[in-house]
């Protein structure tokens, strides 16, 4: 972000200067020029050609004018002061920062109140990094121009900024802001300001008034980080884009590459703490795409595919223990789009298109029976399951649309059914099976009194899990946090507050992961190898798959670490348990979802899964039994 701010103080320099003589009249240059030619010691002339020069910014040619003046009158110290003044500014535009400054300070020895004089030289030290003299020079301008007051603050929080003296600089910018709330880069600077004092509310305000000033695509950036600072998910991503969308729309000669790709990044990033793990990838392969000597974007774009890939897995075997084998096959198929040749995965598809047509078939068969019978409440929970599986099944969805069922048997049909879910906790689902039902009949009481029961159990669960979520976060537990939130999560998917702390939770220990990777690879380049195994340690207690916290682990110790091992078992637990649920040994299936959690404690999906699969011992007994 730093080399990136405080653009506008050589403008703020260039667009104040003034004569520092009364106007002349409106003789033109050629006139002055043909009475010079006529007269070569005319100092009038000359004097009035450097004013004219001086005021159209040809500084270089003004400064032969003035001293030509000098030469003929010694005494003449206005002409001094101007020779001065345009020699000085002269110097300043090319850069020659000493020659401006020895100039610069004969002209304040004429006239201490020179206003060019003054201000120019403030930021001639600024750029010889000679700030004590700079910020001098500037107290006295303000003393000597009261009317420059809001220049020289500008120029002051410049100093201040790059002596990292923020709370200095933000007074300085209040006092331009205050004068000129229009200021863009005031703004700008404000932001930049209490962003790295780590006031990213006040950062955030400012950057927002700049925006509404001009747009601007690195100042979207800011907001974006200061966004995502704040736990803010929505405003972090929206502002990225826009940066994004602003930068790349420029000419490919205008585009600011450096930031683009840096901003791609730090969408990914989002994106990657609120467990959007394919939108991650997609950012980090564009910032990589950007810069492809950036290694974090390539380690960040692995790591987001490899979680990708275990998100649709995950998912995937959730559809499954909800009979959604359609929806399974989708997500494993999407892992397959990553990783063409997983054997798991190509597993898990043959396996469920093998069982989903007979399972689909029975259960319509059965469904054509019932309604031969006159029974429309059975066809109708038959074909409900066999929809459930196959999502799609045009024969299915062509018999229910034939069944002349009443509206009080297509009501209880879907009531079964979010029983079924409400059995294995799935409350979510249970709410959308009764949410069709009181579309179907919005007057019928039962629907209507359940529904809100459901609702509240599910508000009061989450809200539970919630309350821990926030106990265990102020006490600095982060991962016990995230632990809670993730169940909470699975709870009420579409509670924007479970969502927005998550989102917080996450970034918290991506910024806390990064902090204990950097501090224990300084210790293990120091040679201080204990207290470096002690940092990444702490990483893998928050994040078991951390590449350079087990990477340092292995060289430090020797062996993989004790984390990672935990965490591969796990997750080989965990699909052996999904292998032999899809083949219909259920209760094999929860003895491994068990083990997964005496490795891995914190795998609410392992949780979920046992759960649902005690729900469907049980629906298989009722069945057995009747």
């Amino acid at each position: 972000m730093k080399k990136m701010i405080l653009k506008g103080f050589l403008a703020i320099v260039i667009g104040c200067f003034s004569t520092m003589v009364m106007a002349q009249d409106s003789a033109s240059e050629k006139a002055l020029l043909a009475a010079i030619q006529a007269n070569p010691n005319d100092p009038t002339a000359h004097f009035n050609l450097g004013i004219s020069y001086f005021n159209e910014q040809k500084y270089d040619l003004a400064t032969p004018e003035f001293q030509k003046c000098v030469q003929i009158n010694s005494n003449d110290a206005k002409a001094k002061e101007m020779y001065e003044s345009s020699a000085g500014i002269s110097a300043y535009f090319l850069h020659n920062y000493p020659v401006a400054v020895d100039h610069l300070k004969n002209a304040l020895s004429i006239n201490p109140e020179n206003p060019n004089a003054n201000l120019l030289i403030s930021d001639a030290y600024v750029q010889l990094k000679d700030y004590t003299s700079a910020e001098a020079s500037l107290k006295k301008y303000e003393t000597v121009s009261p009317e420059g007051k809001e220049k020289a603050s500008e120029i002051l929080s410049k100093i201040y900024i790059d002596q990292k003296r923020y709370q200095e600089a933000a007074v300085e910018l209040k006092n331009v802001v205050e004068t000129n709330p229009g200021n863009f880069e005031a703004n700008e600077n404000l932001g930049v300001a209490y962003f790295e004092m780590k006031d990213y509310k006040d950062a955030a305000n400012y950057w927002e008034k700049a925006v509404k000033l001009q747009k601007d695509a690195r100042v979207y950036k800011f907001l974006g980080g200061s966004y995502y600072n704040l736990g803010d998910f929505a405003d972090a991503i929206s502002n990225y884009k826009k940066s994004i969308e602003m930068e790349s729309s420029k000419s490919a000669a205008d585009q600011d590459m450096d930031s683009l790709g840096e901003t791609y990044y730090n969408l990914a990033v989002a994106y990657n703490d609120n467990a959007l793990y394919d939108d991650a990838a997609d950012a980090f392969q564009q910032a990589f795409k950007i810069n492809p000597k950036d290694s974090n974007a390539a380690v960040g774009q692995a790591q987001a595919i490899e979680a990708a890939t275990n998100a649709h897995m995950e998912k995937a075997s959730s559809y499954l223990l909800n009979n959604q084998y359609s929806d399974a096959i989708d997500e494993w198929q999407q892992v397959l789009k990553y990783q063409p040749d997983n054997q798991q995965a190509k597993g898990f598809i043959a396996d469920a298109q093998t069982k989903m047509k007979p399972e689909v078939d029975k259960h319509f068969a059965a469904g054509k029976k019932y309604a031969k019978k006159g029974d429309s409440l059975e066809a109708l929970n038959e074909w409900n399951l066999a929809l459930q599986i196959d999502p799609n099944n045009d024969d299915v969805k062509e018999a229910i649309k034939g069944l002349k069922a009443i509206k009080k048997d297509r009501v209880k049909a879907l009531v079964a059914q979010a029983e079924d879910y409400v059995e294995a906790k799935d409350f979510s689902d249970a709410i959308l099976s009764f949410k069709k039902a009181r579309e179907i009949d919005p007057d019928n009481s039962k629907v209507k009194k359940r529904l809100k029961q459901l609702l509240g159990k599910q508000s009061d669960e989450s809200d539970s899990i919630y309350a821990k979520a926030e106990k265990n976060y102020g006490n600095g537990d982060l991962k016990e946090a995230l632990k809670d939130l993730q169940e909470a999560k699975q709870i009420d998917p579409s509670d924007s507050k479970i969502a927005g702390f998550l989102f917080k939770v996450q970034k918290d220990i991506t910024v806390k992961v990064k902090d204990l990777d950097s501090d224990g690879t300084d210790l293990f380049n120091s040679g201080n190898k204990d207290k470096a195994l002690e940092k990444f340690q702490e990483v893998l207690k928050l994040k078991s798959n951390d590449d350079t916290a087990n990477d340092y682990v292995k060289q430090l110790t020797g062996q993989q670490s004790q984390a990672k091992v935990d965490s591969e078992k796990a997750k080989s637990l965990y699909y052996e348990g999904v292998d032999l649920y899809i083949n219909g040994k259920i209760s094999e299936a929860i003895g491994k979802w068990q083990a997964c959690l005496e490795a891995d404690p914190g795998n609410v999906n392992a949780q979920a899964n046992i759960d649902k699969a005690k729900a469907k011992l049980q629906s298989i007994e009722k069945l057995n039994q009747s």
